[in-house]
């Protein structure tokens, strides 16, 4: 029988390592969980008093939320002829109508809830798991879940606290499958990512494969179990985007990446500009309409589909008379924008450089100051306006210009030295202990996670970009903990 490989005799085992070096803590107390549970539901009542409540009218105005009635009466079938969105969030929508409206809110107003309180403990085990100590690690998460931002996603009927609590879950059931290679951890760990895949578009399946192929070469006596682990969900998921794919010819979660690309540049060129270059090639024509438009500015362009038996495709606008954008036909209106993007490119690069540094300005901010988070921002603004002073370095909100005052400073000065510290970190242990190292791995995880976030979602969309710092707003903490524990002498 095959011994599964264990490091070298003379050198010694990580555990001892962590014993000898002090650095590694015990069992997350049951006071820790119990203190800031208290104050995570204590501060919520705080904030209900203050007029925060759970805002679900998004369902009927958002672009990425079906028609209601549709959600409400023919639910299955609308969200199979789904191409702008992955399915989840209006698979949820669908529940929510379907119950009488009190009922609703106070469920899935619990429901999120519930997803702050078991992200709250995942991240204070997490912390014990990386040797964080009690002081720093209970006033890092109470700092992150207790802030505005938090509140006011957790109150907010979209994805993204959603997909943050899955991602958050995920880092550490990742830790307890590679550290205890139990098959339930690990099935956890890919089904939570799977499901973030089918919440939000940002996250394609192709980081499931990657996941699990990373996971595959770390160990060959780990293989079967990743496997097993990774194959249902990888099933789920894949399935469904193969089903966009087969149907639309969409090979992501969502079928507007060319309108969100050649908004970002016709956020930076001016109208009159785009005009003239939409007169230059028949390739660029499309750019004299502002994307997202409604389906009839777009007539004599894109012939019009034949009818498809599903209302969420054949329908142009919404019983309430908005644009829905998953009518069919802007998926090749989507496919003439992305290619007059390239066109634009190839001729001058220069404005999409432009979008892509003002993107990144963007990013770099308070995640609740957005105007999304409407009267539930206005509700709070002096604890969030001090909030974003001290703890972000943020002068003043976002007013539409780019301006230093409205910059995170915080973020800017201490989010590369984290990564970088906790990059070196994270290798040096690999160095020592092997890749079978759940520290180390975990970490790489989080730094993978925040990386693909920051890339992927900065160049394609130019707009709210601070709510994709939300989406890793977790990780960050947890490596900023881990930074400043490493920053302190060690206990003899």
């Amino acid at each position: 029988m095959r011994r599964r490989s264990r490091p070298n005799s003379d050198e010694p085992t990580q555990a001892q390592e962590d014993t000898a070096n002090g650095t590694k803590s015990p069992k997350v107390s049951t006071n820790e969980i119990v203190l800031v549970l208290s104050l995570v539901v204590a501060t919520r009542i705080g904030y209900s008093l203050l007029g925060v409540r759970f805002n679900t009218s998004v369902i009927g105005t958002f672009w990425q939320f079906l028609d209601q009635d549709l959600l409400h009466h023919d639910l299955i079938r609308s969200v199979w002829a789904l191409h702008s969105q992955p399915p989840l969030m209006n698979l949820l929508a669908g529940l929510f109508l379907k119950l009488p409206q009190t009922l609703g809110n106070h469920l899935f107003h619990a429901l999120f809830l519930l997803g702050s309180l078991a992200m709250s403990v995942a991240l204070l085990v997490l912390q014990v798991r990386l040797g964080i100590s009690r002081a720093i690690r209970v006033t890092a998460t109470l700092l992150f879940v207790l802030s505005p931002a938090v509140v006011l996603y957790e109150n907010f009927f979209f994805y993204t606290h959603l997909a943050t609590v899955m991602v958050a879950l995920a880092a550490l059931f990742l830790y307890r499958f590679v550290g205890q290679e139990h098959l339930v951890d690990g099935a956890l760990f890919f089904s939570l990512m799977a499901a973030a895949t089918l919440t939000r578009s940002l996250y394609h399946p192709i980081i499931l494969l990657l996941l699990a192929l990373a996971l595959v070469c770390i160990g060959a006596g780990f293989r079967r179990r990743v496997l097993l682990a990774a194959a249902l969900p990888l099933l789920i998921a894949g399935a469904w985007f193969l089903r966009g794919y087969v149907l639309f010819g969409v090979p992501s979660g969502s079928s507007w990446l060319g309108m969100s690309l050649a908004q970002m540049v016709g956020r930076i060129i001016p109208e009159g500009e785009l005009h003239e270059l939409a007169k230059d090639s028949p390739r660029a024509a499309i750019l004299r309409i502002r994307p997202f438009s409604p389906i009839t500015d777009y007539n004599g362009m894109i012939p019009r589909p034949k009818p498809s038996g599903y209302r969420a495709l054949d329908d142009p606008f919404k019983e309430n008379g908005l644009p829905n954008f998953n009518y069919r036909s802007y998926i090749p209106i989507s496919g003439r924008y992305l290619d007059a993007f390239f066109w634009l490119l190839q001729k001058n690069p220069t404005p999409y450089c432009k979008a892509v540094w003002a993107s990144q300005v963007l990013f770099f901010r308070s995640p609740s100051d957005s105007e999304w988070l409407g009267a539930n921002l206005v509700r709070i603004e002096p604890v969030d306006r001090w909030f974003r002073l001290l703890v972000y370095g943020q002068l003043e909100r976002f007013g539409g210009t780019l301006s230093p005052r409205s910059v995170s400073w915080s973020l800017v000065v201490l989010l590369p030295i984290v990564i970088c510290r906790s990059l070196w970190w994270a290798l040096s242990r690999i160095r020592r202990y092997g890749w079978r190292d759940p520290s180390a791995v975990t970490v790489l995880f989080m730094l993978g996670m925040i990386a693909w976030v920051y890339a992927v979602g900065n160049l394609c969309e130019l707009g709210e970009n601070n709510r994709f710092l939300y989406l890793v707003l977790p990780l960050a903490m947890v490596l900023t903990a881990k930074t400043v524990s490493l920053s302190l002498p060690s206990r003899a």
